[in-house]
């Protein structure tokens, strides 16, 4: 992991290049000092973009307005967050294209034609007093109401956003029903800090852009310390194999096709009986270390729960993965034989591997059911072997 004075060197020496597109993350930078434009401060209304739109918005808009509010909150608005959303961004477009700062009782108006004119359309509306508001509030409400709820967030200014959903929450009364509490902006913010899932990242395209960038360059582990890992702290928990997975089989994933190998040691009982549980964990923990040291350069590695592990390979052809598999289970034979006791009288551990290549677009479940029943194949057939399969031509 590059240090904060390493990053900023580096970074210095890319944009002395001209060259763009390259990213370091430092967790508690000290670096505010540093007058380079290229380094980025995420501030108040960066962070709030992010919030605005994670569940964490959702649960903490039930947990204060209350389940009969947000009950109440009618479908042409879709949800709380997203019409705050579009408030904030129609009123960034008011202050900054027309000179307009909104003060208390035009919040107030806008917020009554924004409801009116979701419900009955813009020719509803005529208000004399506002005249020249209401007209720039036509003129905008077309593009805040239609466009992606993720360009408006780019266009706006993500604190905003937050202080638009505290104040529906205090002044919005759907079908008559009133608020169980409200929170000001501070308190809002604060608690959606202090309760974002950061695992809600993962689904974000960046997190895979980087995941990906890490493959092609493994010395640097941009996310080596993001996620969490199995009990025995050998490889990723179990949680994620499924839906990285899922995430790596998409259409829109960037990679062509994803190899999924799956590994369950033979005989690991017999360790277990013979010489306890904690020389049990010693023996998974260095078994998981070989799949490691295998695959950490070209893929992902999950313990899938007890002796099971998971590798996702993406874009590797599959002629190599499958020798790769022959490699570890051949590493994984040999290196078990060193490692049992002398007196150990059993047949030491060996390694069950079943493979499958598939094509991205291929059905998750699918994938799943081929490459688990490869695996059984080789515990059928004899043990210590790789069953190979094929959803699509390499």
């Amino acid at each position: 992991m590059l240090t904060e004075g390493v990053a900023l060197e580096v970074l210095a020496i890319l944009s002395a290049r001209g060259l763009e597109g390259f990213v370091a993350t430092v967790s508690g930078s000290n670096a505010a000092s540093s007058d380079n434009d290229y380094v980025f401060f995420p501030d108040e209304g960066d962070v709030s973009s992010l919030l605005i739109t994670s569940r964490t918005s959702q649960e903490i808009v039930s947990t204060i307005a209350g389940a009969a509010w947000v009950d109440a909150f009618p479908d042409f608005l879709v949800t709380p967050m997203e019409t705050s959303v579009r408030l904030a961004w129609l009123a960034c477009k008011l202050r900054n294209d027309c000179g307009i700062d909104l003060d208390d009782r035009q919040l107030s108006s806008i917020l009554e034609w924004w409801i009116s004119t979701s419900e009955n359309g813009i020719e509803a509306q005529y208000d004399e007093e506002n005249g020249r508001l209401l007209e720039v509030f036509a003129s905008l409400y077309s593009e805040a109401s239609s466009s992606e709820i993720q360009k408006l967030v780019i266009e706006m200014e993500g604190d905003i956003s937050i202080l638009w959903l505290a104040y529906l929450i205090r002044k919005y009364r759907p079908r008559g029903i009133r608020a169980a509490s409200t929170l000001s902006f501070e308190e809002m913010f604060l608690n959606m800090i202090c309760s974002y899932d950061r695992g809600e990242f993962e689904n974000q395209k960046l997190f895979w852009k980087m995941r990906s960038w890490e493959l092609r360059n493994p010395g640097y582990p941009l996310l080596n310390d993001w996620r969490q890992r199995d009990p025995l702290d050998a490889v990723l928990d179990q949680r994620y194999w499924r839906q990285d997975l899922e995430r790596a089989l998409d259409s829109d994933s960037g990679f062509e096709s994803v190899t999924v190998l799956e590994m369950d040691l033979d005989n690991f009982k017999m360790v277990n009986d013979a010489l306890g549980h904690t020389v049990g964990d010693d023996a998974i923990r260095y078994y998981c270390g070989l799949v490691y040291r295998s695959f950490s350069d070209v893929g992902w590695v999950y313990r899938r729960g007890g002796d099971e592990v998971v590798v996702i390979v993406p874009n590797l052809n599959s002629t190599l993965v499958a020798k790769m598999a022959e490699e570890i289970r051949s590493t994984i034979e040999e290196e078990f034989i060193r490692w049992v006791p002398e007196d150990y009288s059993d047949p030491p551990p060996t390694v069950s591997v079943g493979g499958l290549y598939a094509p991205c677009g291929s059905c998750l479940d699918e994938v799943i059911s081929e490459f688990e029943a490869a695996q059984k194949q080789s515990k059928m057939e004899g043990k210590n072997r790789v069953t190979f399969r094929q959803l699509g031509a390499s």
